[in-house]
């Protein structure tokens, strides 16, 4: 890699460019919003007879309240003196600044919750104001087709029949906890029109700026940029984009509005979206290609703004609440490696709806863009499939091979569309899904989504000893409970009791099953609060099926319910399982009491000799018929898990009992479930289900989710991190990518809709594109899922490590380590600077194999 070359397909992007990494850089923590920035009483100019007074206003009109004044507060001359959210820098195309905000560092946002509500919402992180779950994609075709009056217009049309409605009909009783009442639908409606003019009024208001900036500049050429850039600000989002620019200007403003009122959402198929406007532009001679690459990176340059390259500001910006990150108990986020981890996903190519190959010219211009700037965010997908022409694959390899930052990441139309339609799911709308934040596959502003994770090796620690994790705690005496403590013909199942590998695997079964319905029943439970305070008015304006039922997102409202169910953890739980079967059932070396006492204190210190035992049993990764069986083994059982905790969260939540028999068992049980009330059906709408898909990975958690863990089977110490996503243990994949890859071949991964992500390295030195093009082109044959390939040179992840070192010492100035800040390395979910990872982190990343051999 180059670390001196000038990135950028034209000096302009190159300079806007250089101007956002120096700016990500420096000390960003004054550039914060403030409460005192924002009105104290939201609906100080809000006039509606409707309401009596502001708690009589509903939380989603007041939510969109409070979202007209975030926006009001960006275009404030004096905040932007801090902010900087409102100006426009030299040379920009694209303009409009997002406040500073990432899943690691929390989000600011007007408060709007009564003193009451905030006091409640304390018992569930699920209602923290700041706790609105993002992995979403906005339908922004209909932006730019429609524009947003015409979804206001939309909005007036229901609005007038609503209030005529409830004039002639008696008042809803609100305890039955109907979300779709005349009075529901008449505040969403009323919340979404606030919401879509507050966006074309910030639009406006950058149209103005750039007026003023235009009459300021002496330099001609500027001077008609600004004149262009106010007149496309006056049209767009307000009226449908007629041109590229027009359009990619007009996206910018919606994704930088819903990300501004806390909706980390991803971009979607932008190539698909934008085809027809570079079309029209090209044939009426308005572009060429080479403006068309430049409008999109200055795209791409916007959507990075927030950047933080210096990891010695972090604490102090660090603005999360106890609901403001994935507002899903009890998954913990890695604050520090998601510091720049912004929820936002593009995708290009794949398939059409009908079934075609989707690649277009803007998918190409997107894999050039990448490769030009090396930006790690937004994230990019390319999806491929076994007709994708040979020009996608040889534009995928490339980006790989130039653009230093892991990307683009790859997913597999062939498992990932027959994953998607077997679970009820459309073909259509499968062959369109798309990347939510992270990595899982989504339906395209289709679905609302969340999910929830079972860690493998607590499963593994429960099954050994009896229901209890391998805690060396004497007050937890065996450990701290987690499961049942089962039984086998009547004698308890603990550890000393386990006397054959089979028995062992029932056991494992068991608490699969045990961890995966208490994970279904939570989805569910989910929908028991959000809607009470952070319904999503301005999402829900751009998710089918929300504004046509007059329901928000949270509420229900769109067309489809995905709910993911994550294990994490597969390869480390496999290796452990091959290393106890070797190590006590087949060479009867150790007992599973002295193994489990042993991997309770940590191996001693790592001087126990079992340590280099299992250190040399076999490892998932490297085609080992003993490991890869089991791994096929875990992975069954876990999607039959899947598949009937679904069955028992429905009949928990969804039943409706024909008898009072009947009414009275479902109700104790919901009871049991934390749930009292009807069906959710009555609650909202006879069509509501989620649909609950399977998927392994970590996310960024890997370094996290090991805390909890004591020392494994397979050789990891104590707290250490688990298995990255779906991939081989670090250092654990000595054979090289050919059988990583080959070992995927007889996993069934067709199956598993929530995704399955496997992260790989490759060795820089000697690898060629055309090898690299082999490699995509083996992983879609052997019906891999999603894969994300860092491509380094092994020993310039050592050397900045060693300076990262001296920098966290105080020995070198951070200032050393500017150089290396567009070297980018997948985090689980996303692309993150290695500059930027914690110590734990980056040295998981020396310990990976990256042999393409």
């Amino acid at each position: 890699m180059n670390m001196e070359q000038r990135r950028g397909s034209t000096k302009r992007v190159q300079d806007l460019l250089d101007e956002l990494l120096k700016h990500g850089e420096s000390d960003r923590s004054g550039e914060w919003f403030t409460l005192d920035m924002f009105p104290t009483n939201l609906a100080v100019d809000y006039k509606d007879k409707d309401y009596r007074d502001y708690e009589d206003i509903p939380v989603i009109v007041r939510r969109s309240l409070a979202s007209k004044a975030m926006l009001k507060a960006m275009t404030t001359p004096q905040n932007s003196k801090n902010t900087r959210t409102f100006e426009i820098l030299p040379g920009e195309l694209i303009v409009g600044i997002m406040p500073l905000g990432s899943l690691g560092l929390g989000k600011v946002f007007p408060e709007y919750m009564t003193e009451v509500e905030k006091r409640v919402s304390s018992s569930t992180s699920q209602d923290s104001t700041n706790s609105v779950f993002g992995h979403n994609v906005a339908d922004y075709k209909i932006v730019v087709n429609k524009g947003l009056k015409g979804i206001i217009q939309i909005c007036d049309n229901k609005i007038d029949p609503l209030k005529m409605e409830l004039q002639n009909s008696l008042k809803p009783d609100k305890l039955s906890g109907m979300m779709d009442q005349p009075d529901d639908k008449l505040a969403f409606y009323k919340a979404v029109r606030i919401c879509l003019e507050a966006v074309v009024e910030y639009a406006n208001e950058f149209a103005k700026l750039a007026e003023d900036e235009a009459k300021k500049e002496e330099d001609q050429i500027r001077k008609n940029e600004l004149k262009k850039i106010a007149e496309i600000c006056k049209k767009v989002p307000n009226e449908p984009a007629e041109t590229l620019y027009e359009a990619l200007q007009s996206i910018w403003f919606v994704h930088l509005a819903l990300h501004s009122t806390l909706n980390f959402v991803s971009l979607g198929r932008l190539d698909q979206i934008l085809e027809p406007f570079y079309e029209r532009d090209i044939k009426e001679g308005r572009i060429d290609e080479k403006r068309a690459l430049e409008l999109l990176e200055c795209f791409i340059i916007k959507a990075a703004g927030r950047l933080n390259l210096n990891p010695n500001y972090f604490e102090k910006m660090d603005h999360m609440d106890f609901g403001a990150s994935l507002s899903i108990n009890p998954i913990v986020i890695d604050q520090y490696a998601s510091a720049n981890n912004y929820l936002q996903s593009i995708v290009v190519g794949g398939k059409t709806r009908d079934g075609k190959d989707a690649t277009n010219k803007c998918t190409y211009l997107f894999l050039e863009a990448y490769a030009d700037l090396g930006l790690f965010t937004p994230t990019l997908y390319v999806r491929l499939h076994k007709d994708s022409p040979q020009k996608l694959w040889e534009k995928s390899a490339q980006t790989l091979m130039e653009s230093d930052c892991g990307l683009p990441n790859i997913y597999n139309d062939e498992t990932i569309i027959p994953a998607l339609s077997s679970l009820g799911i459309p073909l259509e709308e499968a062959r369109d899904y798309v990347a939510d934040g992270c990595w899982e596959p989504i339906l395209n502003a289709k679905n609302d989504w969340t999910f929830q994770m079972i860690n493998m090796l607590t499963v593994l620690e429960c099954a050994i000893n009896g229901g209890a994790l391998l805690t060396n705690n004497p007050q937890y005496l065996r450990g701290q409970k987690m499961g049942y403590l089962t039984d086998t013909n009547g004698e308890f199942d603990f550890c000393d009791k386990i006397e054959s590998f089979k028995h062992l695997m029932e056991l494992v079964k068991f608490h699969i099953r045990f961890f995966t319905d208490q994970a279904a029943l939570k989805l569910y439970s989910f929908y028991t609060v959000p809607g009470s305070c952070v319904p999503t008015p301005l999402l829900s304006a751009f998710m089918s099926g929300c504004l046509e039922k007059g329901v928000d997102k949270t509420w229900g409202g769109t067309d489809y319910i995905l709910g993911g169910i994550i294990a994490d953890a597969m390869p480390n739980c496999a290796n452990s399982l091959a290393a106890i079967n070797e190590w006590v059932y087949e060479k009867k070396v150790y007992s599973l009491p002295k193994m489990a006492e042993i991997l309770k204190n940590d191996f001693y210190g790592g001087e126990d000799p079992m340590l280099r035992d299992v250190l040399g049993s076999p490892k998932f990764g490297n085609k080992d018929f003993h490991v890869d069986d089991i791994m096929k083994w875990l992975l069954d059982e876990f999607y039959d898990a899947v598949d009937k905790a679904k069955k028992l969260a429905d009949y928990v939540f969804l039943y409706e009992p024909k008898n009072e028999q009947e009414r009275e068992k479902i109700i104790a049980l919901r009871s049991l479930a934390g749930y009292s009330g009807n069906s959710m059906k009555e609650k909202y709408g006879k069509d509501f289900n989620i649909i609950m898909d399977a998927g392994c990975g970590t996310f960024e958690n890997y370094a996290n989710m090991g805390l909890g863990c004591a020392a494994s089977a397979e050789g990891r110490r104590n707290a250490k991190p688990i298995a990255p996503n779906f991939s081989p243990v670090s250092g654990n994949d000595h054979t090289g990518i050919g059988h990583l890859l080959s070992t995927m071949e007889n996993l069934s991964l067709n199956r598993f809709g929530a995704g399955v992500i496997s992260d790989v390295c490759l060795e820089r030195a000697g690898l060629k594109q055309d090898l690299l093009e082999e490699i995509l082109k083996q992983f879609v044959d052997v019906k891999g899922n999603i894969i994300s390939i860092t491509i380094a040179d092994h020993d310039d992840f050592v050397k900045i490590y060693d300076l990262c070192e001296d920098v966290r010492n105080g020995l070198k100035d951070q200032r050393v380590l500017e150089k290396y800040n567009q070297i980018s390395v997948r985090v689980g979910g996303f692309q993150a600077p290695f500059v930027t990872l914690t110590k734990e982190q980056q040295e998981d990343y020396l310990k990976r194999s990256i042999s393409w051999v």
